[in-house]
């Protein structure tokens, strides 16, 4: 493909057939069926695309609820009157909304709240039809009509180009010239139950069968592969309610992504001795692993250091990160038999599978899919210790690869039950799975992985990234991967955090020095994002 002459215009994805795939009831990673490349859709990159933050594209799952927390009458009252508040702020648009949709259901058309999130409120709808059963959609109004777009593209890419378990997209406006006034996508109503709300009172029987069933479909998704790493993105200027956005649809390397600051303007015309200028937004097909990890901080650095207003802090950790990166390849981690970009959801918890029980649990549906993304399959194999191990609910609100621990025991089972459970996942991911997800320098790449795709936003990003990095390279000093012995971290940064042997107190100097480096880096990044639009 000659990346030169893309531009915004152009086909972003080849139109196929929907084909048959690997059931969830049959695939498998160790044969698992690809499909062969010229049955596939190829997602390009874009060179013109309007670049905005990750952050402005946040997860939109119609799961994403803010239950209702058991540990006080008061907070129950307050939850209940948000609800009560949002459902008198949208039912009456929303049934008129379906009205219009919909004119001659208007008798036995039903319009209800039924949740809402951070970022989207979620209504049911029902009409009869003429069959015995109703039809059942779903209503999503995100709080941000931006990410409206994306989101459909992708979902209508699972339609048409997989067979996995996703709501089909019924039609969606991402305008405000609607009873609404404002965005919203229709979707199919999933049957079945919250994984969530159940998980605790299944059998283990039952749960053994889950496991077996996200092991399957671990192995499905892997089959769904593009050339090019990066998100998957759609361009929206222009378009209009209902718009197949197939030729819409392109990927967004890694790190190109951007916050829009007028204020804070990127000069992308800057040389670069470290990345072609060919490569400051985007890649091209069939990279390597390694040299796709290799430009994300790359890509990073070059944004901060081309910015007018630019933290010198903050060029300090990418340069920590861009090292360790550096490392990891040089350990030869990055090996050319996992040079296999997959499809990834990226938010696997509970919250997103719906089940069915008949009487067998069977998943349903994969709920929220608005951050999925082609990525190294190493990237795609974090280990789902919520199977084999109590997780509260506020830690299921993190990503996978954010809560892997560097000590392997943290993320074994916690009971002999559990223990089944993971044996049972296991046994059908197989050795080469197994190996990526639980192997140490596997679980360092994920977790810079993700520091890299999510930048640094704000003075917290930063003081969470600072902390990372001391730990991560604090637990290599004490079990080496086989790292260069070569001093990575800024100068700022060198601070010994171990408490020295003859000391009693619980806080040594170093420790001090430490809070208060990271409290100034946090107010100094802090200031730099003060214009920056809010995500």
């Amino acid at each position: 493909m000659n990346v030169e002459s893309i531009n915004l215009h152009e086909n972003m994805a080849e139109k196929h057939p929907s084909i048959a795939c690997p059931s969830l009831s049959s695939a498998n990673c160790h044969s698992s069926t690809l499909l062969p490349t010229a049955t596939r859709p190829t997602f390009r990159c874009s060179l013109t695309s309007i670049y905005v933050s990750d952050s402005e594209e946040e997860d939109c799952s119609d799961s994403d609820s803010d239950e209702e927390d058991d540990s006080s009458d008061e907070e129950e009252d307050d939850s209940r009157t948000e609800k009560e508040i949002l459902s008198e702020m949208w039912q009456t648009k929303a049934l008129a909304l379906c009205n219009e949709m919909w004119p001659s259901n208007t008798d036995t058309l039903s319009v209800n709240y039924l949740n809402h999130g951070s970022f989207n409120t979620v209504f049911s709808i029902s009409m009869s039809s003429t069959d015995a059963q109703p039809i059942e959609y779903v209503l999503r109004i995100p709080n941000d009509g931006s990410t409206i777009a994306r989101t459909v593209s992708i979902l209508e890419y699972l339609a048409n180009h997989t067979n996995l378990k996703a709501p089909k997209v019924i039609t969606w406006d991402a305008s405000g010239n609607n009873p609404l006034e404002t965005g919203y996508i229709i979707l199919s109503r999933v049957p079945g139950r919250n994984l969530e709300e159940v998980w605790d009172d299944l059998s283990h029987d039952h749960k053994l069968l889950i496991a077996q069933e996200m092991a399957r479909f671990y192995c499905q998704i892997e089959s769904f592969t593009n050339p090019i790493a990066g998100v998957i993105k759609a361009h929206s200027t222009g378009v209009q309610k209902g718009d197949d956005l197939g030729d819409r649809t392109f990927v967004e390397a890694f790190g190109a992504s951007t916050w829009y600051n007028p204020t804070n303007p990127i000069n992308w015309l800057n040389a670069d001795d470290t990345l072609p200028p060919s490569r400051l937004r985007h890649d091209q097909p069939h990279l390597p692993v390694k040299d796709i990890m290799l430009a994300i901080f790359k890509r990073r650095r070059y944004q901060a250091q081309n910015s007018k207003q630019v933290p010198k802090m903050v060029i300090k950790l990418l340069d920590r990160c861009q090292n360790l990166v550096e490392n990891l390849v040089d350990l030869g981690l990055f090996r050319p038999q996992g040079d296999i970009i997959c499809l990834s959801h990226t938010d696997l918890f509970p919250r997103n599978i719906m089940v069915d029980f008949t009487p067998e649990p069977i998943i349903t549906a994969i709920l929220d899919w608005d951050d999925a993304m082609f990525v190294p399959r190493f990237a795609g194999r974090a280990p789902p210790q919520w199977l084999w191990r109590y997780m509260p609910r506020e830690e299921s609100e993190h990503q996978h690869e954010q809560l892997e621990t560097f000590d392997p025991k943290i993320n074994e089972p916690d009971s002999p039950q559990n223990a089944e459970i993971k044996k049972a996942f296991e046994d059908i991911v197989g050795e080469s799975w197994i190996s990526e997800a639980m192997d140490k320098g596997y679980s360092y790449a994920r977790r810079l992985f993700g520091y890299g795709i999510d930048a640094i936003h704000s003075g917290a990003d930063a003081k969470d990234l600072m902390k990372w990095l001391d730990a991560w390279e604090s637990s290599l000093n004490e079990t080496p991967l086989g790292l260069d012995d070569k001093d990575t971290t800024a100068d700022v940064d060198n601070t010994n955090t171990h408490k020295s042997p003859d000391r009693d107190d619980s806080t040594t100097s170093a420790q001090v020095v430490e809070s208060i480096l990271q409290h100034l880096v946090e107010e100094v990044v802090n200031d730099y994002f003060t214009d920056v639009p809010p995500s």
